[in-house]
């Protein structure tokens, strides 16, 4: 009986590099939108952009930050048992296309 083992991990550098952008253009959107720049003047469109990026940033690096201590595993049991997702992971789309043609294989060789 033959086994596939396709093992695909977060890329720990490029993680932690977007949630460090994340934090920057947040903080730097946040500097906007409370008019820590003298040059924003208040109503203006430049601090409504700044408050929609503060917020829209913001979420996104907590999502990043949470997603940063989420395991493969336990997205596919959420999903129910079966998920492939390659966000965030440091194989290529041609890497898991070829573990799903070798585990196909093997499931056609065992039977149901």
């Amino acid at each position: 009986m033959d086994k596939v083992i396709a093992i695909f991990r977060r890329s720990i550098a490029k993680m932690l590099g977007r949630l460090a952008v994340g934090v920057v253009v947040t903080g730097a959107c946040a500097l906007v939108a409370f008019r820590a720049l003298p040059a924003v003047a208040p109503g203006s469109r430049a601090a409504l952009l700044g408050a929609a990026g503060f917020v829209f940033f913001g979420l996104v690096t907590i999502v990043l930050f949470l997603q940063a201590f989420r395991a493969v595993g336990q997205m596919n049991a959420a999903a129910g048992g079966f998920s492939i997702s390659m966000a965030g992971l440091d194989g290529s789309f041609d890497d898991l296309i070829t573990a799903i043609k070798k585990a196909n294989a093997v499931a056609a060789k065992e039977g149901p």
